[in-house]
């Protein structure tokens, strides 16, 4: 450890190793940092590189003040059998040549390549190291464009709706659709198709032919590179039902005759009208007017009656069919009315006014088809003075009964009022006329009034219930 080495004779007193074998051996230096302290390795090394004995020196050096300008060295002289060690003359570089069989920069293929660097040193020895250099596609195939011709549908952008109506006579339309061009930094090795709604999509090379239901189905086409590297292209393809259903077996207006003193006579048609779509579906509703309700092997009334038919498919699509039933005839219901007084008391005092009804009750099993007109003859002028109450309004009879009178008109005469009744009166129905009488005559005084059915009738087997007549008296 000096800047000027002076040969020591003493080695054999200081840590020493001896060397017993003959061959190639090197003497190596290995100087680190040991706490901030030069220290330095001394190494003898056989020739496959063993360390066959090692002495470590430390010395008080700082490296970061005084280590720059000392030398460390260590050396030998041993002289066996009188001559010294012959020293080999050559030498090895530090820094031995390396070369790559690939050089850096090169085009590298998609795969792996390995490349190997290689260092000679100047007595030829060799060392190599190898390192793969593998190149990835991660890159999706791309569309490069979408033929113009060559199917029913070309031209079209990835992504786009297409609508289209139902094939004649079926619920499918059936296309032909070119397929997408891929375009890819390597190879596009497959073009496939598929579509969702459970559709078959059959793959022809250059274009795909399927039959798409009513609805939206999705296509999808795919692009798949030889890294499996995949990109879609969607097409969307709406089919919408706007054929409306079919009707067979409308008939033709038909005309039929009421047996006699009916009001109504039974009618069918045959065979029934039946709906027919190109999609399933379809539901066939039959309405009558202006009678509700009827329809095949009903009770139709004298006149005339519209039936109509409506088919309406799932989509809304509708188709009709309608023809008239008419009856002719003359309606002749049997049926049988009596009227009936009621009056809390006959009995009145002078100027005092009471109310009074007519009750016109319907006896028989149908319903009035002509106006029911009554007669009712008003009590002696002399003696009262008769008027009808408001319409709708309650008499004044036994605690109160709501007249009917909305349902009559009133023909006012001096010495009787006609009433009619325009609308039915059911069959075991009633229906109220309520009259009011106030007494203007002297004491001691009778009169009456009497109600006499004059149409409505019709067929009546006891004529003497068809009226109702009734006393009044002033005290």
């Amino acid at each position: 450890n000096n800047t000027n080495f002076v040969k020591r004779n003493d080695i054999g007193l200081a840590p020493n190793y001896k060397i017993m074998s003959s061959g190639w051996y090197t003497f190596e230096w290995v100087f680190r940092d040991n706490g901030g302290s030069l220290a330095v390795d001394l190494n003898l090394r056989d020739a496959g590189g063993t360390i066959v004995w090692t002495k470590v020196m430390t010395t008080s050096d700082n490296i970061a003040t005084t280590v720059g300008g000392n030398r460390y060295m260590w050396f030998t002289f041993v002289s066996p059998l009188g001559s010294e060690l012959a020293i080999d003359n050559s030498y090895m570089e530090r820094n031995a040549a390396v070369s790559p069989d690939i050089a850096s920069g090169s085009a590298f293929a998609k795969g792996s390549t390995i490349v190997t660097y290689t260092a000679t040193d100047a007595c030829g020895r060799t060392s190599s190291c190898s390192f793969d250099v593998v190149v990835v596609d991660d890159e999706n195939p791309t569309v490069a464009s979408i033929p113009s011709s060559g199917a029913a549908i070309v031209s079209y952008a990835c992504g786009d709706m297409l609508t289209f109506n139902t094939d004649a006579n079926s619920c499918v339309s059936s296309k032909t659709i070119i397929k997408p061009i891929w375009a890819d930094n390597c190879t596009v090795v497959s073009s496939t198709v598929s579509a969702n709604n459970g559709v078959v999509v059959s793959d022809f090379g250059a274009f795909v032919s399927g039959s798409f239901p009513k609805g939206i189905t999705i296509v999808t086409f795919t692009g798949t590179d030889n890294s499996g590297n995949m990109s879609t292209c969607t097409l969307s393809i709406e089919v919408k039902d706007v054929t409306p259903p079919s009707i067979v077996n409308c008939p033709s207006n038909i005309t039929v005759m009421a047996p006699t003193n009916a009001c109504t006579a039974i009618v069918t048609w045959s065979p029934p009208p039946t709906a027919f779509d190109n999609c399933s579906g379809v539901t066939l509703v039959q309405t009558s007017s202006p009678t509700t309700g009827l329809g095949i092997g009903s009770a139709f009334p004298i006149g005339v009656t519209t039936i109509l038919y409506i088919a309406t498919d799932a989509s809304g699509n509708t188709a009709t069919c309608s023809f008239t039933v008419t009856v002719n005839g003359v309606c002749s219901n049997v049926t049988e009315f009596t009227p009936t007084f009621l009056i809390d008391a006959s009995s009145f005092t002078v100027n005092q006014t009471r109310d009074a009804i007519f009750i016109v009750e319907n006896i028989s099993p149908s319903a009035s088809n002509t106006d029911v007109v009554i007669l009712i003859t008003k009590p002696s002028g002399t003696f009262f003075n008769t008027s009808v109450p408001l319409v709708s309004g309650t008499a004044g009879v036994f605690g109160g009964i709501m007249s009917n009178n909305s349902e009559w008109s009133f023909q006012n005469f001096p010495s009787f009022i006609v009433c009619t009744k325009s609308t039915p009166i059911a069959a075991g129905a009633s229906s109220i006329i309520a009259l009011s009488f106030t007494a203007t005559g002297v004491s001691n005084s009778q009169t009456q009034t009497t109600g006499q059915l004059l149409t409505g009738t019709g067929g009546d087997q006891n004529p003497n219930n068809n009226f109702a007549q009734s006393s009044l008296i002033i005290n």
